[in-house]
């Protein structure tokens, strides 16, 4: 990509009229079968990106843990909840509580918690109503900010607490 200006530079001047589109044009027919046939989100078929919800294409490639997440976005959006803590490891897959959260409320707010990296400094004014815990945990209650909150959904690696005010 850092090379395209110098390639693109060079080529201008070896190539001119209309044969400056020929690298362009070989691109674009190397890169068709990769748009047209993408395993996780292809342009046609019955899978088509042009078909699929925006929302299931998210879960494209985990694809048995959309009723966790959307179940927990139900609870959430039930209780009345717009204040979403996360605790999430690394590699936690955290945008689709974001995108699951939004899909029943736009105005939820989604923010890490119990943060372990130097960004802990970092305090923000944040109450939130729900916790979504994305590793195993093994306890049925947490407290968060002197804020006691009972776990409501329990799966490997996904957690929702709500908080004692907030439980269905």
């Amino acid at each position: 990509v850092l090379a395209m200006p110098v390639v693109a530079a060079v080529a201008s001047n070896f190539l001119h009229g209309r044969r400056i589109y020929l690298p362009g044009l070989a691109l674009a027919i190397v890169a068709l079968p990769y748009v047209v046939a993408n395993p996780s989100r292809p342009l046609l078929g019955a899978d088509s990106v042009l078909v699929e919800d925006r929302l299931s294409q998210y879960f494209t490639n985990v694809p048995d843990h959309f009723d966790d997440y959307d179940e927990a976005a139900r609870m959430i959006s039930g209780a009345k909840c717009d204040q979403v803590g996360l605790v999430s490891p690394f590699d936690g897959r955290e945008y689709l509580v974001w995108v699951t959260a939004r899909a029943y409320d736009p105005g939820t707010r989604v923010e890490q918690i119990l943060v372990k990296n130097v960004s802990r400094r970092l305090k923000i004014q944040f109450a939130p109503c729900a916790i979504v815990v994305l590793s195993p945990v093994q306890v049925g209650e947490m407290v968060y900010e002197n804020r006691t909150y009972v776990r409501s959904v329990a799966r490997e690696g996904f957690n929702l607490y709500l908080a004692g005010d907030h439980s269905p």
